[in-house]
């Protein structure tokens, strides 16, 4: 029988722990992390009415203006096609982003370049349907598309119309759940598509005259159905009952626009006047915020959780972000709790928190604190005895009862209670100037203050007792003090002051905080450990490596599973204790916080629920290490835009759809780029980082940054691969996404400009080595010529001699040679002369004979006298004489007739003769004697000879011959 009850014992053990863990003691508290955007920062209308996410995690939101779209760095507005009021959206699994507005409805897509494009599907409608008017819903499923107006329904299958739901009284607006479509047709009911119609639900003519605005899944049997102003009823296909929750009254006054189950089972309503309600299944109450309360405005239109958790709430005037899934919740003036937080304690169902403006409590499911009479003004610690709860405050030491805080002796300025270790009812209060005694009495009851000790005076704001009963108390500019009391407690036997010569790096900032039961220092860097033997401080080398050797720690505590939390001015973290790997450090999480927490004096309290309480500037932090954390949550990089940086409207990418098909090849004028990114890692607090590089012109990773754009100028030519990926607060990385491209060589640096160059090149080096070798050449004909001169004017020299001999045999010789030119000239006109004699004497005879023939009447004497006639004429004419004549006159003339005949061929030899006779300088009339013509026909001779010549009428014909 034990054996048999082992199993279930065991199973309820793990059952109530798990109960236990998942109580509302451990639940978060206060509002959570809310990001608020204005109409200034997206830059449309102020309503937005309804919004979804595509696969990459970008928010689209249908607003009065137009298309939303936020990628978690940037806003864009795609206007809307008919310039009117979008209603609705909804995105199918490929992305198209499904539209309605007034009269059309369509869906955007990518074009070619990544930039959405608008297509109608509204055209497809006959012409009777096309008056319709707003389109409020748009329900996508798989390949079928619903549009919901006022008056019809229009199903849409691949794009295509595939019917029209035509009822016969006007639509409220319809919802689609678990993949059935409702609405409501007035004066009929509830009504849900079945087979090609609207068919009206059981018990749904009750809901006949409400307008609903929202239908949720309320368990597998129901469906919650909430209204404008009729209230929220649960349906399970039978009957329509109204929902008896506490959160109903509230929902049936604040006009419910909307509602969403959430992922955790908890429910989000949307009102009109008490902005977002968040219930448990139940209805009770988690979170109301409104304006003021997180929100900056009262009526929420629409509400979308996100793929990781996180809730958007449309407003009437803005856009909310609620990071829901954060373990993180903010207890600050807008849930309630003005001033700085400075401490905190949990009393079983009571939450007390400390601030400068009093302490403040919150009771079970009360969602706003309140203050503590009696205790306005700065509080420093919270302190649990028994049942009694104790303040430390600005005024003195505080008792905390149901009803107020009351004073507990007569003292100003109170930090902290220390209880002692050997006497259990007495405690030790660190004040403004020294150490005061606090005691309970015997019999029991309330504590009370017992006396100031003498013997210390330093103001005392932190304090740890060590293991020997010893109080160590550490002072932020003066070191570390030991405070050695009696056995009792109730007086100071020694006080030691330690500081930087026992150790310590510098008197200031030293702390001291029990941790794993023991005593840890943290200085101004590192933290030390107390060795009483050598009676100094030494770096324990272990915490100072987990929490880093510069990070000074400003406060420490532990809480019951051995995890220690910290706040440093570096870091803020906790090292989560790991049975197997010991410390496990982790920040990331906890440095969302930087910038939020109280830099006065810091302040970090665990709960007894387990959960923390940091103290914020305003308010407090509170952390619950129990809301589980999404490891893989959905957050990727975007490439949302490239462009050429050197001209206007040159966009290459426009951050939709996939990247690129085929790397763009750019001129060279175009080599700067600017890229854009984005991370859907949406969180309030904090933004993503990035990491980028240029391949190759960039060898490694930029270091981590929040720039979401990156700009390259003057890039070479060649190829490039563009690296971008992004970081969340937690640390984690996404994938890289990539974008290629590449730049073409200016035109002097193509491969045909290269051709060219070597080209040139070629010929400039032939144009070189020809220079060259003409230099080499000149040098060496100049070195030649040198040498040439040097020996020539030995030679001149050797034949100056020579040439004077040689002038003498040659002047000799000339006159020689003259006075033969002259002895043949004269003979040359010796013998003309004799042949003119000759002739002019024969001629004479002739004349006569001519003359005796003609007188004599003698025939036969006539014809002898005739014949004697011609003998001279012939004797006269002979050639032999003429031949003997040019024969000699050639020699002494340098071949005078041959070189006139080869100069002008088409001279007569009768024209031969008479250059001859014009060298020899005769005169017309010897020259008629020598031709046996008469003067008149030299004159005539010569005038011919002078046109065959060609000369002209001023040049002298005997000269010419003469020069001839």
């Amino acid at each position: 029988m034990k054996k048999n009850l082992s199993l279930p014992l065991s199973l309820l053990v793990m059952l109530v722990v798990g109960m236990w863990l998942c109580q509302p003691a451990t639940a978060q508290r206060g509002i959570p992390l809310i990001r608020n955007f204005g109409t200034a920062e997206y830059g449309a209308g102020i309503q937005n009415w309804q919004m979804a996410q595509d696969s990459r995690g970008i928010l689209y939101v249908a607003n009065n203006f137009g298309l939303l779209e936020y990628d978690g760095t940037q806003w864009r507005m795609y206007g809307s096609p008919s310039g009117t009021k979008l209603r609705c959206l909804a995105i199918a699994p490929d992305d198209k982003i499904y539209i309605g507005s007034q009269g059309d409805f369509g869906y955007f897509a990518p074009d070619a370049a990544g930039s959405l494009q608008y297509t109608s599907l509204a055209s497809q409608l006959p012409a009777d349907k096309r008056n319709f008017d707003e389109t409020w819903r748009i329900f996508q499923d798989r390949n079928t598309l619903y549009v919901c107006t006022f008056r019809y329904i229009f199903i849409y299958k691949d794009q295509q119309l595939h019917s029209i739901l035509d009822p016969a009284a006007p639509l409220e607006p319809s919802f689609y759940v678990n993949h059935r479509l409702y609405t409501v047709v007035k004066g009929q009911g509830l009504m849900q598509y079945k087979a090609g119609s609207l068919e009206l639900l059981p018990d749904g003519e009750k809901l006949a005259h409400s307008s609903i605005s929202g239908i949720v899944p309320y368990n597998q049997q129901q469906l919650l159905i909430t209204t404008f102003r009729d209230g929220v009823f649960l349906y399970d296909g039978q009957r329509l009952e109204p929902w008896q929750a506490p959160v109903a009254p509230l929902l049936e006054q604040a006009i419910i626009n909307g509602a969403l189950l959430l992922k955790n089972g908890h429910y989000a309503f949307g009102t009109q006047t008490e902005g977002l309600l968040i219930t448990d299944q139940n209805g009770h109450i988690r979170y109301q915020l409104t304006k003021d309360r997180g929100f900056t405005n009262r009526t929420v239109l629409s509400l979308y959780q996100d793929a990781n958790g996180n809730l958007w709430a449309g407003m009437n005037n803005g856009l909310s972000f609620v990071e829901l899934s954060s373990p993180f919740r903010l207890l600050n003036e807008q849930s309630g709790l003005p001033g700085t937080g400075y401490t905190g304690l949990l009393r079983q169902d009571t939450l007390y928190l400390g601030t400068n403006n009093g302490l403040y409590r919150l009771w079970g499911r009360q969602t706003a604190p309140e203050l503590v009479p009696g205790s306005r003004g700065q509080v420093y610690s919270l302190a649990q005895w028994g049942p009694e709860v104790l303040m430390g405050h600005h005024v003195g030491p505080f008792r905390v009862g149901r009803q107020r805080a009351e004073p507990i002796g007569n003292l100003t300025g109170l930090w902290m209670y220390l209880p002692l270790k050997q006497n259990p009812r007495r405690a030790i209060g660190g004040t403004y100037n020294g150490l005061a005694l606090f005691e309970q009495p015997a019999q029991g009851g309330s504590w009370r203050f017992k006396k100031q000790l003498k013997g210390f005076e330093e103001s005392a704001r932190v304090m740890e007792q060590a293991a020997d009963g010893s109080i160590w108390m550490t002072h932020g500019y003066k070191g570390a003090y030991n405070i050695r009391l009696s056995s009792q407690g109730d007086s100071i036997l020694q006080v030691k002051h330690y500081h930087q010569a026992h150790g310590f790096p510098s008197n200031i900032l030293i702390n001291v905080f029990r941790i794993e039961n023991d005593l840890l220092f943290t200085a101004e860097t590192g933290v030390y450990r107390y060795q009483p033997a050598t009676d100094r401080f030494v770096l324990d080398e272990a915490f100072t490596r987990l929490l880093g050797p510069d990070n000074h720690i400003q406060i420490m505590q532990d809480d019951a599973f051995g995890n220690i939390y910290f706040i440093g001015d570096k870091e803020i973290g906790v090292l989560r204790k790991d049975p197997l790997k010991g410390y496990i450090k982790e920040t990331a999480l906890f440095n969302r916080l930087q910038g939020l927490l109280n830099d006065d004096l810091e302040s970090l309290s665990v709960l007894e629920d387990h959960t923390l309480l940091l103290g914020a500037k305003e308010g407090f932090v509170h952390y619950n290490p129990f809301v589980p954390q999404n490891e893989k949550p959905l957050f990727v990089t975007l490439l949302r835009s490239v462009r050429l940086s050197t001209q206007a409207d040159s966009l290459l990418y426009g951050g939709h759809g996939k990247a690129q098909a085929t790397a763009p090849a750019l001129p060279f004028e175009a080599n700067s780029l600017k890229f854009a990114f984005a991370s859907t890692a949406y969180e309030a607090l904090s933004k993503p980082r990035y990491q980028f590089y240029l391949e190759p012109y960039e060898k490694s990773w930029s270091p981590w940054t929040l720039q979401s754009e990156k700009e390259y100028t003057n890039l070479p030519e060649g190829e490039y691969t563009f690296h971008v990926r992004s970081q969340n607060s937690l640390g984690q990385q996404s994938a890289e996404v990539t974008y290629r491209f590449s730049i073409r060589p200016p035109w002097y640096r193509t491969a045909w400009a290269y051709s060219a160059y070597v080209f040139m090149a070629s010929v400039l080096l032939l144009l070189v080595l020809q220079v060259q070798h003409r230099r080499h050449k000149r040098e060496k004909d100049h070195i030649v010529r040198r040498q040439e001169e040097e020996l020539s004017l030995r030679d001149t020299q050797l034949e100056e001699v020579s040439r004077k001999s040689e002038e003498e045999i040659n002047r000799l010789r000339n006159e020689k040679l003259q006075a033969e030119l002259e002895h043949k000239n004269r003979e040359l006109a010796t013998q003309t002369m004799l042949i003119l004699s000759k002739n002019e004497f024969i001629s004479e005879i002739k004349d006569n004979l001519s003359s005796i023939s003609k007188k004599s009447k003698n025939r036969e004497l006539m014809q002898e006298l005739q014949k004697i006639t011609r003998t001279i004429e012939h004797t006269i004419n002979g050639e032999d004489d003429w031949e003997h004549f040019q024969y000699h006159f050639d020699q002494v003339h340098g071949d005078f007739s041959n070189r006139l005949r080869s100069a002008y061929p088409l001279l007569s030899p009768q024209e031969v003769k008479l250059c001859t006779y014009l060298r020899l300088n005769l005169s017309t009339k010897e020259i008629a004697q020598l031709l046996s013509i008469s003067v008149r026909g030299v004159e005539i001779s010569r005038y011919r000879l002078r046109k065959k010549l060609g000369l002209q009428r001023e040049e002298n014909l005997t000269d010419f011959m003469l020069n001839f």
